[in-house]
């Protein structure tokens, strides 16, 4: 019986060492996967990722310019006040909108390392990699330049977008009766002058139609009531507008 009882137990003792040393690499990935996390190069919401970012179909990642933290007599403004940055560089996009009838990718009109300005309301904020980031469409896209502080001279309209100077607001009415500082301040302008326009809206085929712009540089229009988004370029008051949103046109003097 002795002999039988060692073989059993030397038999044992040799399935325990098999158990423990296929267990072995599994613990060791283990502990290989608990350092990668810690250390990802990439987070999204202050978590780890395996990989960056990949924005989908047409929209873009954007890097959030800082909000301003002083005014322009050097009083630092609370968080509160700060106004909400509207600008950003374009970090990634996406290949374009698939547009569901004919099957084309619709391209995005700008390309990654410029610099967009897009709606106040617009977009989902992310923390991408501890920055303040923000995905947008590519139909939120106002204004596009290369770098540096927008200008009337860099800046260029997007798609069917319109850049307009607008005229100075009238402190009296048509009668000539002078309008109160609260009722002057909102008596909106609808009137201006065109300064640059963008090449129109893409059609299903994926071309830009010759005839989707109707205005040139130099037109003044009218348009829509409560259209559009109010912009400052260069201590100057100006307009971005759609196509879709001027009524009509007529020649400089």
């Amino acid at each position: 019986m002795a002999p039988r009882l060692l073989a059993a137990a030397a038999y044992a003792l040799c399935w325990t060492h098999a158990l423990a040393w296929t267990r072995l690499p599994l613990r060791a990935h283990a502990r290989r996967t608990t350092v990668t996390a810690s250390t990802a190069a990439y987070e999204i919401d202050g978590k780890p990722v395996a990989g960056p970012l990949k924005p989908l179909s047409n929209f873009l990642l954007v890097q959030v310019r800082a909000a301003e933290e002083e005014t322009a007599g050097g009083v630092f403004l609370p968080d509160k006040a700060q106004e909400k940055p509207t600008e950003g560089v374009v970090a990634d996009l996406g290949p374009g909108r698939i547009h569901p009838e004919t099957g084309v990718v619709i391209p995005i009109p700008v390309e990654q390392g410029e610099h967009v300005l897009y709606g106040k309301y617009d977009g989902t904020a992310v923390e991408y990699c501890k920055d303040q980031h923000i995905l947008i469409r590519d139909d939120d896209i106002l204004l596009a330049w290369p770098g540096g502080s927008m200008s009337v001279d860099n800046v260029r309209p997007v798609r069917d977008r319109i850049l307009i100077k607008t005229t100075e607001k009238s402190d009296a009415t048509a009668s000539g009766i002078m309008l109160a500082p609260s009722a002057a301040a909102q008596a909106r302008v609808t009137v201006g002058q065109v300064i640059a326009t963008g090449s129109g809206q893409v059609a299903a085929n994926g071309e830009v139609s010759p005839h989707a712009m109707e205005v040139v540089a130099g037109d003044f229009i009218k348009y829509r009531d409560y259209g559009g988004s109010e912009v400052t370029l260069d201590g100057e008051d100006y307009m971005i507008i759609k196509m879709s949103d001027c009524l009509c046109k007529w020649a400089g003097a």
